[in-house]
Parts: C-alpha cells; structure tokens; sequence
C-alpha cells in the first residue's frame, strides 16, 4: 500500500493498484478507502439496502482492520478511450462546476459493454456529476426529460472528442436504494417509458405494429429510488421496441429472482398478475429469451461466491421465461 501510495498520478487518474467495492465482483473503484467510502454512498445495489447499512458500509472503509471484509484491492480499470484520451475528455468537463472536481470514482460496466463511467465529486465527497464514455456512433439513448412517474438524470453537457462521444449527466442523489415490486405504481412507470422515449428512437419497418417502445432493462436496480421518495430511471442503453407490457413483465421476473423464488413459482405469480389483462405472455417471454441482455452460462467453472449468485440468480429468471414461453 505505502509503495502503491507513492505513485504520483493526477487525481482523475487510477492509481495501478487500487481500492474497488464489493468485494469479489468489484464494480466501484477509487485510489483510497475513502474514496471506494464515498463511492458506497452512491452505488446502486441490486436489492434494496437501508440508508443504513449504506451509512455502515461508508463508515467501515475508515477502519484497517474492516474494510477488508466489503472491498478489495484490485487493478485499476483502464477507460475504454485510454488514459491520454481521458486526460483532455477530463479537462474539458472540468470547466463545468464552479469549482473543478476533487476526486473521481470510477465505475466498471456490466456485459463487457464497451463503455466507461466516472463520477466527480467535491472536497467533502459530494457527487458533482457523472461522466459517460462510449464509441461514437454506438451511444446508448438518454431521454431529454423526466415524466410524471419517474426523473431522468440531466444531461448536463454532450459532446464527440477523437471519436468517442461523451456524455455529461447529473449524479443521482445519495443513499438511493433499488425498488421492489409495487404493481399500480410500476405500472404507472412502465407506461410512462414511451413519454420519455418520445421522438429518440427509429419504428424499424420490420416489427409488429402493435410494439412499443420500452425501456429494454427495467429492473429493480435500473429503478432508484431516492431518500425523498422520487423514482429515477436510468441506463436507457437498451431502449428499443417491444411487446406491450414486456418492461413490466421483465421486472417482475427480476424482482422475484432477486427474493430467490423458484421459477415455476415467478411464472404462476406472473399469470395471476397479468389475468385479465389484455397481454400476451408468450410472446413477452420469447422476446425475453431472445433479448442480448438474456445469455444463459452454461460454463461449469468455479465462480466466486458473489458470481455465482448473480449466475444462479439469471439462471432462475431463464426458467421462469422458458415456463411463460410454453404457455
């Protein structure tokens, strides 16, 4: 650590050996315990914490001796644009706060998505804003404004440097927790989605006409829910068409995988949800299974615990699908 430590980087880069939060499947990284602390407070679990076990977490990463049992130290993760790239991206967005940033977090994406996110924050650890890397021509959509049901973070600032587009967004508030399933006020976002979509993507010519446009990954962490009690919807990078209620279906599915429900148990419950109203679950559940975001590991290997669990956690929603698939 103290030869680690000595490494003199600027403070938006990585040092190569750093802090990263959770351990086993790191998704947060930071230069220092402190910064993987602060990095907790705005991290979007996938099952919903308490504000205060969040707040327990932060206060952990200041102990030596705890620390270790909720991070790790890992290599740091490279920008997708490389650290020259990232260096000028870095400078230019700096200029957009009254006072430049005092310190980054980095973010790992999911899927190996070709992408890469930075928050800023201030002297006391307070996000500033976040920073969205992608290659141009393949940006993921972001909507322009929130609706009744849920907000959409801000786009702050959107520009293209040395073929990279850059996306600038406000950072969602702190100690946000993922939501559960309430049925009439995830219905009410569910057809609120198309709103927000409204004029962002192309009707391919080839889909069914009575598709609409959905959300692509409606899922309890995609869905936070701030200490206020306002809903943010984010990671719109699988926005697209679909079958009418397929978003609502789909987080469903996750949020009974989530509690460890066994798959026959999703897809009867899913029915009964669903009796009455005009839906097609066959259709929904094959659109599911043919979906990217849905790709079965059959790799045998031994994964770590963390791993494994979100593995068997997808395995269960597969099944439940394929039962909805059968009819």
């Amino acid at each position: 650590d103290r030869t680690v430590g000595a490494v003199a980087v600027p403070r938006h880069r990585l040092r190569p050996v750093v802090w990263a939060f959770p351990r086993g499947k790191p998704q947060v990284f930071a230069n220092t315990p402190g910064g993987v602390g602060n990095g907790i407070s705005v991290y979007a679990f996938g099952r919903k914490v308490p504000a205060v076990a969040q707040v327990a977490a932060v206060a952990q990463m200041a102990i030596p001796g705890l620390r270790s049992l909720v991070a790790q130290r890992h290599d740091r993760p490279d920008p997708v644009c490389g650290w020259n790239l990232w260096d000028a991206i870095v400078e230019h967005v700096g200029r957009i706060p009254q006072h430049p940033p005092a310190a980054w977090l980095y973010f790992r994406s999911q899927w190996a998505k070709q992408r890469s996110s930075a928050l800023a924050l201030d002297e006391f650890g307070r996000p500033l804003f976040l920073v969205v890397v992608e290659p141009r021509g393949r940006a993921s959509v972001h909507p322009a404004f929130s609706v009744p049901s849920f907000r959409v973070p801000a786009c702050l600032d959107i520009f293209e440097y040395g073929g990279w587009h850059v996306r600038v967004i406000e950072p969602l508030p702190r100690y946000h927790r993922a939501t559960v399933w309430e049925p009439a006020r995830i219905r009410r976002v569910v057809e609120d989605i198309p709103k927000s979509l409204d004029g962002l993507l192309r009707r391919p010519p080839s889909i069914p006409a009575h598709w609409g446009q959905l959300h692509g990954d409606f899922v309890p962490w995609n869905l936070r829910e701030s200490s206020d009690g306002h809903l943010w919807l984010v990671d719109w990078e699988d926005a697209g068409w679909g079958p009418p209620l397929a978003d609502a279906v789909r987080y469903l599915v996750a949020d009974r995988s989530l509690r460890g429900t066994a798959p026959l148990a999703t897809a009867r419950m899913i029915r009964r949800t669903f009796d009455g109203v005009s839906v097609d679950l066959e259709e929904i559940a094959s659109f599911w299974l043919q979906h990217h975001n849905f790709q079965p590991d059959d790799d045998e290997r031994e994964l770590p615990w963390r791993k494994a669990r979100d593995a068997a956690r997808g395995a269960r929603e597969v099944k439940a699908l394929r039962i909805l698939a059968k009819g």
